[in-house]
């Protein structure tokens, strides 16, 4: 019975865990932008994006192609700062970020695909725009996972405790 509810902690405690930090990779026409977003989950598959990191490349040199600030939801051009789960990984207001070199970006996805957009003079726009692809990836494992493998360690360790070590 003890065995029983240690398993059911276990499976219980790992379905609290969650995604919160990324790594994202935008391959451009024009440029290329790398880094990490960390996140909070608001939502199933949905996350807030409250950090971002990174640099473009090519582009001018260190601090001035680096991400310098993630402008807050609703500060600059409607963005709402959201992360995915599924396809696509940001929606139409996108993801709003300040380079070292002061100009703003705006990471987005319309009916084409995923575009990051310059920003100046209180909006974004098509005429400086880069379109791409975008590649996100999580570095913490997902609930699924840690459920996966707490089941196959419960399931090991029941059966050494059942058969007992051996003895060389």
């Amino acid at each position: 019975m003890r065995l029983v509810l240690r398993v059911a902690l276990g499976l219980l405690l790992t379905t609290v865990a969650r995604a919160d930090s990324f790594t994202y990779t935008f391959l451009g026409q024009n440029f290329n932008l790398y880094g990490t977003m960390s996140g909070e989950l608001i939502s199933p598959g949905i996350y807030q994006v409250t950090g971002m990191t990174g640099a473009i490349l090519p582009g001018q040199d260190p601090p001035l192609n680096e991400i310098y600030a993630l402008l807050s939801p609703g500060e600059f051009n409607h963005a709402d700062n959201l992360l995915f789960a599924n396809e696509p990984k940001v929606d139409a207001f996108g993801i709003n970020f300040m380079m070292g070199s002061g100009v703003i970006y705006a990471l987005t996805h319309d009916q084409i695909g995923y575009v990051i957009l310059g920003c100046v003079n209180g909006g974004c726009t098509d005429i400086s725009q880069n379109r791409g692809v975008l590649e996100v990836a999580s570095t913490v494992p997902e609930p699924s996972s840690l459920l996966l493998l707490a089941s196959g360690l419960t399931l090991l360790g029941t059966q050494i405790r059942r058969t007992g070590f051996e003895r060389v």
